[in-house]
């Protein structure tokens, strides 16, 4: 009689199809994987913290530590920068994780959604109150679009009309094609380390998540009072327009007052100067406003300019009026520069500019007026004015071919191989020409 082997093990059975499939690497739940994609979230983190929120096509991109929180008058908040509140909230969170043993916890859930909700509130703050900054991305991108005009071989496309296929503003396309790879390393640490959080049971819990709510609270905050600002402010201008110009500095003071941001809007400043100059009084908002609305009267391009540098004269630099001038300043001398062909009208503010939009329009006149000294002075201050390579580029082109005309065939190579070195997004094709011997240098 023999006895038959009986096989007890199970086999692995495939899942029914009730099943869910589990997640396998990474995405697992194992320890190994949460600890895995929590440290990832950290190190997007960091390259959050170093890398820029918002470019600008002119000057140096702004990282999380140039960002201040814009909610109009809500005490404190403006002092505080987004890099520090993401580096502080990382800290704790790291500290959390590391005391776990490596494993996911109430803080660094909490961390996460913090990390989703700073994006979101930078990107709806900024739109709706942050004024100063939607001011310093427009005059960057109406310089940049100045000196796009004058170069035939820049691509001469509109503006976008929509992001991932949506329909939006001008204003609010130019914040949201302005975001940068920190801005969204930081939403994806967030999407990595949130998780459920529960109800909080500790008096630490309990304190976290009253910080949580006050932070709301703030938001919100802020943003009722950009929006009574908006509205004080459009009523002013209407004011002003009107013929009532008391009534209309009374509403401009209130929304001032209720998001002094605001007071970087071009609308506000000539409103304002316009109110002035109604009641009789002389300012450099005043001569600002007859500037750019000059109401009737037909001023010579000479007058405008002499308005404009009486304005600038008066008004501080660092000075949010100061700022407002001084970017109409710079697209009323490069147009004047291109048009009228008349950039003696440096002179009546005292080459206080240092726009690259002024120096390169200037620039390009002079080289193609022959006066190929003067040329080489003007672009090089754009060259060293600006971050922005392709603006370079183009600078460096007209000045090898003033070198070349003044018959310095070595500065001209030299200068115009830093033109093609600069070109790194391969568009300025007229230097690439010249440098490879296509084509034979002339006035373009």
């Amino acid at each position: 009689m023999s006895l038959s082997t009986v096989d007890l093990s199970v086999a692995a059975r495939p899942p029914s199809s009730g099943e869910e499939p589990r997640p396998i690497g990474i995405l697992a739940n194992t320890r190994t994987a949460v600890a895995v994609r929590t440290t990832l979230a950290f190190l997007l983190t960091a390259a959050a913290l170093v890398l820029p929120w918002l470019g600008l096509t002119l000057s140096p991109s702004l990282s999380a530590w140039h960002l201040t929180f814009s909610l109009g008058a809500v005490p404190l908040v403006h002092h505080l920068s987004y890099g520090v509140v993401v580096a502080a909230l990382g800290l704790g969170a790291v500290v959390s994780f590391v005391r776990a043993g490596g494993r996911a916890t109430r803080v660094t859930r909490t961390v996460g959604w913090a990390y989703i909700a700073l994006p979101v509130i930078f990107a709806v703050t900024t739109r709706l109150v942050g004024t100063a900054t939607m001011f310093a991305l427009q005059s960057d991108n109406g310089q940049a679009q100045i000196i796009n005009s004058q170069f035939l071989t820049n691509s001469a496309l509109g503006a976008p009309q929509q992001f991932l296929g949506v329909n939006f503003d001008a204003r609010t396309l130019l914040l949201l094609y302005g975001l940068r790879l920190g801005w969204y390393l930081l939403l994806a640490a967030g999407i990595i380390l949130a998780g459920r959080v529960g109800r909080p049971s500790t008096p630490l819990q309990w304190t976290t998540a009253g910080t949580a709510g006050l932070a709301v609270v703030a938001v919100l905050a802020g943003l009722g009072l950009g929006a009574l600002a908006q509205s004080d402010l459009d009523g002013g201008v209407q004011a002003v327009a009107t013929g009532r110009p008391a009534v209309g500095q009374a509403l401009i003071g209130s929304a001032l007052r209720l998001n002094p941001q605001i007071a970087y809007d071009p609308l506000l400043e000539q409103a304002l100067g316009q109110s002035q100059a109604d009641q009789g009084h002389q300012s450099a908002l005043a001569d600002y406003a007859e500037a750019v609305r000059p109401a009737g009267k037909d001023l010579t391009l000479l007058e405008e300019g002499q308005l404009f540098g009486d304005a600038v004269a008066a008004l501080p630099a660092g000075s949010p009026a100061g700022a407002v001038v001084r970017a109409d300043l710079a697209t009323f001398l490069a147009d004047a520069t291109i048009t009228s062909k008349n950039p003696d009208l440096l002179t009546l503010v005292n080459e206080q500019l240092t726009a690259p939009a002024v120096t390169f329009s200037v620039g390009h006149y002079f080289y193609e007026a022959g006066a190929e000294s003067r040329a080489i002075s003007m672009l090089e201050r754009t060259n060293n004015d600006t971050a922005n390579s392709e603006v370079r580029s183009l600078a460096l082109t007209y000045i090898a071919l003033a070198w070349l005309r003044l018959g310095d065939e070595g500065r001209f190579r030299s200068n115009i191989v830093a033109a093609v070195a600069a070109d790194r997004l391969n568009e300025n094709v007229y230097a690439r020409e010249i440098a490879a011997g296509l084509y034979v240098p002339g006035t373009p």
